[in-house]
């Protein structure tokens, strides 16, 4: 179905299983770590299911694929050639799958406009292989997040780090 030879599933989940955003909830469009940490293993799929019944659109919450491979996005107000690909609503029991290399730009960038009690809920499953082609290898590195929401964007990051820095006073 992939076209991707000798998948291998995560057996510790790492960095996947059910996750859950509340209102105000976002994470940057980004590109996936490629490295598992233990296994060493080229990080290959991502496959998430969509577990919100009666999802309404304002809600935000969407999975956008973003193509960032011309332009250079730094006037945020013409993002520079970068453009979103697809926008998918994250209703329930939908699949979301795509492949997970230096590309594959995704994320729901824009807060969660939820009423309280209705959060975003997924299961992410990522699959791996031993290997990979050669021109598709880079080194390995961590998650790598792009702001594609300008100055809105850098607000929303440091009032939500503000806001963790609080909570873990709090605790």
């Amino acid at each position: 179905m992939t076209g991707i030879e000798n998948l291998l599933p995560d057996a510790e989940l790492f960095g996947g299983g059910l996750h859950q955003s509340i209102k105000g909830a976002f994470l940057d469009v980004h590109i996936d770590y490629n490295i598992h940490p233990k296994t060493k293993y080229h990080r290959r799929l991502n496959i998430l299911v969509y577990m919100n019944k009666d999802w309404k659109d304002e809600h935000e919450g969407h999975l956008e694929l973003w193509d960032m491979t011309t332009g250079t996005g730094k006037h945020f107000d013409k993002l520079d050639g970068f453009k979103i690909i697809e926008r998918i609503t994250p209703i329930f029991n939908r699949m979301a799958m795509f492949e997970t290399y230096q590309i594959s730009y995704h994320g729901h960038p824009h807060p969660l406009k939820t009423p309280e009690g209705v959060n975003r809920k997924s299961m992410a499953a990522y699959y791996y292989s031993t290997t990979r082609s050669q021109h598709e290898i880079a080194g390995e590195h961590n998650t790598v997040y792009v702001n594609t929401t300008g100055v809105n964007g850098k607000l929303k990051n440091f009032f939500s780090g503000v806001k963790a820095f609080f909570e873990r006073l709090r605790k």
